[in-house]
């Protein structure tokens, strides 16, 4: 079966949803770091977002990947990428050294980080060049090689989707399957990411790259759902 995609336009438009629908930036200030990372207000949580089976660390960890952050023009290397952002996002950050290591990417080796009022998440996305993934471990954030991070990494999310009882469960899957980054597991590929849906519950074991994908799937098709009258 042929692999259809998101476009990139439809996926900008749901993170311009998504920033209008934060709210003006005077809601919650800026803090200005001398590091040269300005943090400010948090993204609202979408109307579907996956459940960990982590602790309360580990939900504060995913909260901070919702703030909306700047960095313009300055110069990193993966430690001194790690200090500041444990500074301005208030958590735990450390850097698996053993990961870069086994790739031969030597963390000493500077990268300019350019990007203007973006999730910390999609923060990361600008790192994958310089070969920088994220996990969550423990109520940490681990930066690690992003090969690592992409294939070697999976983690259950659990997902209400009670909003889209209209759509069945293998159209649903079908429209996952083809529209995220990251390969299923089928008889080709055993191992790969998976779903199950359980009643309203959807149940996910994926990459971090793939349940981004996911989540945003999932809320594109809640935004074409209209709200029950009363």
């Amino acid at each position: 079966m042929a692999r259809f995609r998101l476009l990139p336009g439809l996926v900008a438009v749901a993170w311009i949803g998504l920033l209008i629908g934060a709210g003006p930036a005077g809601d919650i200030p800026s803090i200005a770091s001398t590091y040269g990372i300005v943090v400010g207000k948090s993204l609202p949580p979408p109307r579907i977002v996956g459940m960990s089976f982590g602790g309360p660390g580990d939900r504060k960890v995913e909260a901070a990947l919702r703030r909306i952050v700047t960095v313009r023009n300055r110069r990193f290397t993966v430690p001194t990428l790690a200090r500041p952002l444990e500074a301005v996002l208030e958590i735990p950050v450390r850097v698996e050294l053993a990961s870069f290591q086994l790739r031969h990417v030597d963390v000493e080796a500077e990268f300019s980080v350019d990007v203007v009022e973006v999730p910390v998440h999609q923060l990361f996305d600008a790192l994958l060049q310089h070969e920088i993934g994220y996990m969550i471990e423990r109520g940490r954030l681990v930066l690690i090689q992003s090969d690592r991070c992409s294939n070697s990494v999976q983690h259950l999310r659990v997902y209400d989707v009670a909003c889209l009882p209209h759509i069945p469960q293998d159209r649903l899957a079908e429209f996952l399957q083809n529209n995220t980054s990251d390969p299923w597991e089928d008889e080709f590929f055993p191992g790969g990411a998976s779903l199950e849906r359980v009643g309203d519950r959807l149940l996910v074991n994926a990459w971090v790259w793939t349940r981004s994908d996911v989540e945003t799937c999932l809320n594109l098709l809640a935004s074409e759902t209209s709200p029950t009258a009363p």
